[in-house]
């Protein structure tokens, strides 16, 4: 899926991200050095001369940490934590296409999606989008007005608000964000 993008005016954070992430691709894996199981503070050769046996610490070896409250996923990796809008849209529609949505779905939620990525500039960081970016979307020409000005039918406002907030409660749900910023009230057409 192309999505076009237009330049924000402080485009260099966005920039650094995305350069930070091609190094990251670009280094090897290093193997890890440290052990993953550490000797007891207390544990003392034995008396024998044999030495002391190691045993394992009762925390789990993993790095990432149980999210507050009822969240099914951990925490966001770094990664992750700095996706841009553009790449949500991406993985929420390889979900959607994992799901076994129809094309005719596929095709309809990328539109909206693309129309998001538009106004919102793909180039954002979606942990970085506010309550009142989403309700200015929601509000914008391009979600209520037809190209030759008319307003649009409700159900078709209503899917393009629906698509971007599915999208980002999905996104919550992962973890990437720690809560979608919906706004409680959108003023209709």
């Amino acid at each position: 899926m192309t999505i076009s993008y237009e330049p924000a005016v402080d485009d260099a954070p966005v920039q650094e991200v995305k350069k930070a992430r091609k190094r990251k691709q670009a280094e090897p894996e290093q193997p890890q050095s440290e052990p993953l199981v550490e000797p007891a503070p207390d544990a003392q050769p034995g008396t024998d001369g044999t030495p002391a046996q190691e045993t394992p610490s009762p925390e789990p070896a993993s790095k990432t940490r149980a999210r507050k409250g009822n969240s099914k996923k951990a925490a966001p990796a770094s990664e992750e934590s700095n996706m841009l809008l553009g790449e949500l849209a991406q993985r929420y529609l390889q979900h959607l296409e994992s799901e076994g949505k129809s094309h005719g779905t596929l095709f309809s939620y990328g539109m909206e999606l693309k129309l998001a990525c538009k106004e919102l500039h793909e180039g954002t960081m979606i942990a970085m989008l506010t309550q009142g970016d989403v309700l200015r979307f929601f509000n914008c020409a391009r979600v209520m007005l037809l190209r030759d000005g008319k307003p649009k039918a409700k159900p078709s406002i209503d899917k393009s608000r629906r698509v971007l907030r599915l999208a980002l409660v999905w996104a919550a749900e992962q973890g990437w964000i720690e809560s979608a910023p919906i706004p409680e009230a959108v003023t209709n057409a």
